[in-house]
């Protein structure tokens, strides 16, 4: 299942960043509709399958690396301007600011890696469902969803500020396998178990960080918008039948 997914994830994320290098010209923005649908997934990933496991099998202490994993979000936000959930804001073309950039994304995409290498430890204890990768499939889904979107406001960001192709590159190329360094650390290096859960339980607590500020940003006037609901009614119902409920 590593094997498989670190290909599905890194050739994804890859092959999404250079397709946006090549197409991008004036867009300026992600698809609303786009973020909606990941977001709903995400937090219904959140509410429905990893919070369950967390709170229901894992050690007492759990909640609050959850409540750590959602605050620390908020901190790496402050270096990736909001990236991860779709936001574009030109700035001034310097070294340190794709650094800022780079290094926050990285931190991020690098967590979500080590759970999701770890992952298979922790599934059986507890574990519901009849289909034993049920659990690791739908982290990667999730990651996915929202690292699609990320890599492309990536990309325009970088391209916005002024950067050449050669930085566009780079910052595709590092955000493209930083998960994947971070689940080759949860698989080879030998953690303790709690760790292991506290580490799940603190990407949980970003997902629904990243996955919440997603949704309620999508309607700039705050309207409900019947046309709007569909996105994120499709991502519900996605997510429900991919957990068998």
């Amino acid at each position: 299942m590593l094997s498989a997914s670190w290909i599905i994830l890194v050739g994804t994320i890859l092959l999404v960043g250079l397709f946006g290098i090549f197409i991008f010209k004036d867009k300026k923005r992600i698809s609303k509709d786009w973020l909606s649908f990941g977001g709903a997934f995400l937090v219904s990933v959140v509410f429905l399958y990893l919070f369950p496991l967390i709170f229901g099998t894992f050690s007492p202490n759990a909640k609050y690396w959850v409540l750590g994993g959602f605050f620390m979000q908020l901190v790496l936000e402050q270096f990736t301007q909001g990236i991860e959930h779709g936001h574009v804001h030109s700035h001034e073309r310097s070294v340190l600011f794709f650094v800022q950039i780079i290094l926050g994304l990285c931190i991020h995409s690098f967590a979500e890696g080590l759970a999701l290498g770890g992952y298979e430890v922790l599934e059986p204890k507890g574990h519901d469902h009849s289909n034993e990768h049920v659990g690791s499939t739908m982290l990667l889904v999730g990651i996915l969803l929202h690292h699609i979107p990320a890599v492309l406001a990536l990309v325009l960001v970088l391209m916005s500020s002024g950067f050449s192709k050669k930085w566009l590159y780079w910052g595709v190329l590092l955000f493209s396998f930083a998960p994947y360094l971070g689940m080759i650390t949860g698989t080879l290096i030998h953690i303790e178990q709690m760790v292991l859960e506290g580490i799940l339980a603190g990407v949980a607590g970003s997902f629904l960080h990243v996955s919440t500020t997603i949704l309620f940003e999508t309607d700039d006037n705050h309207h409900l918008n019947w046309k709007g609901m569909i996105a994120p009614l499709i991502g519900v119902i996605l997510a429900l039948i991919s957990l068998g409920l």
